[in-house]
């Protein structure tokens, strides 16, 4: 993506004030806001700017780009994902349970976050060059909860890790993305807690169904 000059610029190589880490804070939650409100291409560095209390010179001179900021704000996405998944199976559990508590926190996650999901989705409709840096976040998840229920789920086939993550992730996301369309369908609030506690109660009952199939056909094969 080729970068206009009023919307890149070098950081300088002076000494960072103490005041960067405060600014730099305020810069990205008002471009998060901002970039999941109107995209990419329709937000800008001045818009940006405006909304955090700062110079456009104070943008460039912490992120360099509105590229790289808006990178940074996805990266800040998914190392929260990592951060939340690490610590919901750092408990006891065999490799069900864990996932119950990933699936948990993931949902919770994206009751808070919804708007970055409706990010994501829209910068891979797009084709942007920013997938890129979507699948580069994407991938340690999925080989981390590989690792996660080593042992426990098939290395091929239908119920591959592969199946597992697609499912429950499809399962959630899709929630999400599509509340206000299933809201006028099934003509009942889906962000209500009543709702949200139905749902994840559901999630739960897919991970056990799929995990009760693999444990069905593990004693299948050693017949």
């Amino acid at each position: 993506m080729q970068m206009t000059k009023s919307e890149s610029a070098p950081a300088p190589a002076s000494a960072r004030p103490s005041s960067e880490a405060p600014a730099r804070a305020k810069i990205r939650e008002a471009a998060a806001g901002l970039f999941c409100a109107t995209g990419y291409e329709g937000t800008s560095v001045a818009t940006i700017a405006g909304q955090a209390g700062v110079t456009k010179a104070a943008v460039f001179y912490h992120y360099g780009s509105k590229e790289q900021l808006f990178d940074e704000v996805l990266d800040g996405y998914y190392e929260r994902q990592r951060e939340l998944f690490t610590e919901a199976v750092a408990g006891e559990g065999d490799p069900r349970a864990r996932m119950h508590r990933v699936v948990d926190v993931y949902f919770r996650y994206l009751v808070d976050n919804r708007r970055y999901l409706m990010l994501v989705i829209s910068v891979l409709a797009s084709d942007s060059p920013h997938s890129e840096n979507i699948q580069k976040s994407v991938t340690p998840l999925v080989e981390w909860l590989r690792q996660e229920v080593a042992g426990a789920v098939p290395e091929e086939g239908p119920s591959s890790i592969e199946h597992l993550y697609v499912t429950v992730a499809g399962a959630i996301n899709h929630y999400f993305s599509h509340a206000r369309t299933l809201e006028d369908i099934f003509r009942g609030p889906m962000m209500s807690e009543e709702a949200l506690a139905e749902r994840a109660a559901h999630l739960h009952w897919l991970v056990d169904a799929i995990f009760a199939r693999i444990a069905t056909d593990a004693d299948a094969n050693a017949k």
